[in-house]
């Protein structure tokens, strides 16, 4: 074969998370320098910035972590390009880095550049390159009139790059990316230090919206006045990269099996064939996946590749397009009933039809899980296998249970509702197994109430029964309740009260999602008050702010994840803001946008950030609206104009404690109270008003 002594191959240790990796590809590119080891397996990133830059040095190495060997160091020497000193900062050698060097560097150890180098680049990349080599200059264009021979000065502000260790056929690849893949606009200009890159006005603001968030206030004078202050700390979500890496260092050649192995572990799927171990196939980088296209090209005659993906946009083009194609999908619950009802015939089981629709949801369109179970159940040929037992064993709720809870859900019985989840743990189903069964009954609701009934995986019982509970709800307390059980679905296990994750998440499904403020609206001071004796039996109907039957609502509701992305192309950081947050009202042509935390409130209600939200609604639904953010949550402040003994303070008040939105009216609760107009003066009210104005029951 093609593998030889010094090649890279994968490892499963030392690997770096992806955050780092692009932290390291964007330093590299800029100011950093790459340097292997003796071995040449390994490899650091050294950084060296002025003393005026250490702040920024301090940040770019705070972004790297755990790969810092040793804090920011100062050097004084005459060697240096800066005569106040520098700073220097190194990380610990890693395999991965030596890749990223062969990648940058070429034999002679000049940075060079190529398209799978730059495929790296993600925007936190992209703003460390542009600090380290880019900058702002404003230009001002003169204009002499013809008639009076006056000036004129229009002076225009834009961004170059300036990357002299490049060749002008390098920078030219490097602005043709920035437009391909950022739709930057510009130019490249030789010089005799080398080749610099100008954009365009445009292309200027594209850039600095996609990478403001990344700036440090210390180096924010490197954008336009517009984009300053956004910045955010990057977090590193801590998800690890491809494999590491290490390098040949020798090869023994041995008789290739004749087996082909496949290997489950822990669910999931590797396909281990002469000696060749293809899984997850789209964690492979650039660099490996052009590796491994030369074997694809001209296999040995003895090799089968199966490539394993469940991401095949990742996999280039040049892959794929010499492999067989093959998509696996969930099997559906109909065709699963089927097929266990065929497997149940032929091997002559008595089974229940229904205890085959419990199987197929438990399966979650995995056959080989449904024959699995179904053999589980059956104790002998002889014994019928029925619902109840089948429930028993398999710790699930029958949908008639399931059901039972959403019912009460939308009657918003909470007294109701929680005995029922209780009863259910109490008959031994198991509560995590209920919470994603009532997940995916709720998300079946939704999607009816959406108009997407064929996407809806049920028998047609099941589904009579959910057409009529999915017209008792709105689309805004479905969401909300998805959410909640999909957490207790979640919660891990060994919790001293099982049921708690349960009861919390249908509480917190009838929670308001407007702010306290929002959800108090005036009352006429004519309209009489009305008493309603209290009781366990029928509690507070608490109605949504939001229109439960506003066509435009449920529509953006529907495709919010498409706004999200759309998002994108207006501000990099917009899709990330609104994940966090849910349209909750509608008001006119006004777009309600309820947010958790003022932080994430704060970042949104930028005027950029409204024009582009409103601009992906229109750009996915077809709806010229406005956006307007709210607090959706009890950190919401009373109004600064409101006196802290009004009604509105108590009703935000109430909210924060019980989570009620509530009104609220004040009335003279004593002999000074006068009766009602239309009361007669001989009437039992007008007795208990003399009397103090208490009126008990009975």
């Amino acid at each position: 074969n093609d593998l030889q002594v010094g090649d890279f191959v994968y490892a499963s240790y030392e690997r770096m998370t992806q955050h780092q990796l692009s932290v390291v590809a964007g330093a590299a590119i800029g100011d950093g320098h790459i340097s292997l080891t003796g071995s040449q397996m390994r490899a650091r990133l050294s950084i060296t910035q002025g003393v005026a830059q250490k702040k920024y040095l301090d940040y770019k190495s705070s972004l790297l972590g755990c790969l810092i060997r040793t804090s920011p160091a100062f050097y004084n020497s005459p060697d240096s390009y800066s005569r106040k000193g520098t700073f220097r900062v190194a990380t610990r050698s890693y395999p991965q880095i030596a890749e990223i060097h062969r990648e940058l560097y070429d034999e002679h150890g000049r940075k060079r550049v190529s398209r799978e180098y730059l495929e790296r680049i993600t925007p936190l990349g992209l703003a460390l390159w542009y600090l380290d080599d880019g900058s702002l200059i404003t230009q001002d264009n003169k204009y002499v009139r013809k008639k009076d021979g006056g000036v004129s000065h229009y002076p225009t502000t834009r961004s170059t790059l300036s990357i002299y260790g490049f060749t002008l056929e390098e920078a030219q690849l490097i602005m043709s990316w920035l437009e391909e893949t950022w739709g930057i606009e510009g130019g490249v200009t030789s010089t005799q230090k080398g080749p610099v890159i100008w954009l365009t006005l445009e292309g200027t603001e594209k850039l600095h919206n996609a990478i403001a968030t990344y700036v440090p206030p210390e180096m924010d004078y490197k954008l336009l006045p517009p984009y300053r202050g956004r910045f955010t700390y990057p977090q590193d979500d801590e998800s690890t990269s491809d494999l590491a890496v290490s390098i040949v260092r020798d090869i023994e050649e041995v008789a290739p099996p004749d087996f082909v192995y496949n290997i489950e572990v822990a669910d999931n799927h590797n396909y281990f064939v002469r000696d060749v171990l293809a899984a997850n196939c789209h964690m492979l980088s650039m660099g490996a996946f052009n590796a491994l296209l030369k074997t694809l090209e001209e296999p040995p005659a003895h090799a089968i590749f199966i490539l394993a993906t469940t991401e095949i946009h990742k996999v280039p083009a040049t892959v794929a397009s010499r492999c067989q194609k093959h998509t696996f999908r969930r099997i559906p619950l109909t065709e699963m009933v089927n097929r266990l009802g065929t497997i149940a015939e032929r091997e002559k089981l008595q089974v229940e039809p229904s205890v085959l629709e419990v199987i197929a949801r438990q399966a979650t369109g995995s056959l080989r899980d449904g024959i699995s179970l179904l053999d589980q159940l059956v104790i002998s040929p002889d014994e019928k296998v029925t619902l109840d037992s089948a429930l028993a064993l398999l710790g699930a709720a029958g949908t008639g249970v399931v059901q039972d809870i959403t019912g009460a859900l939308a009657e918003r019985d909470s007294a109701h509702g929680l005995e029922l989840i209780n009863s259910a743990i109490d008959n031994g189903i198991d509560p995590r197994q209920l919470a994603r069964q009532l997940v995916d009954y709720l998300r079946g609701l939704l999607l009816i109430k959406l108009g997407n009934p064929a996407l809806v995986d049920a028998t047609s019982e099941t589904r009579k029964v959910m057409q009529a509970q999915a017209a008792q709800f709105d689309s805004n307390l479905l969401i909300r309740a998805i959410r909640s059980f999909n957490g207790a679905a979640n919660e891990a296990r060994g919790g001293w009260l099982s049921q708690l994750p349960l009861e919390l998440a249908f509480v917190e499904s009838l929670r308001l999602p407007t702010t306290a403020a929002e959800a108090i609206q005036p009352v006429a001071a004519s309209a009489p008050a009305k008493a309603t004796p209290a009781t366990h039996s029928t509690p507070p109907r608490i109605e949504s702010a939001s229109s439960p039957n506003d066509p435009h609502l449920d529509k953006i509701i529907s495709r919010w994840k498409d706004i999200r992305v759309a998002s994108k192309k207006y501000h990099a950081s917009l899709p990330a803001l609104l994940e966090r947050c849910m349209p909750i009202n509608m008001e006119g042509d006004l777009v309600v946008l309820g947010f958790q935390t003022k932080v994430l409130l704060t970042k949104a209600d930028a005027p950029s950030n409204l024009e582009g939200i409103a601009k992906a609604i229109n750009d996915v639904v077809g709806l010229t609206v406005k956006v307007r953010c709210v607090l959706n949550s009890s950190e919401a402040e009373t109004p600064p104009n409101v006196p802290s003994n009004s009604v509105v303070a108590v009703a935000k008040a109430i909210y924060d404690v019980v989570g009620l939105a509530v009104k609220v009216r004040c009335v003279l609760n004593s002999n000074e109270a006068e009766t009602p107009p239309n009361v007669p003066s001989n009437s039992v009210v007008a007795e208990a008003v003399r009397m103090g104005g208490k009126i008990q029951k009975g």
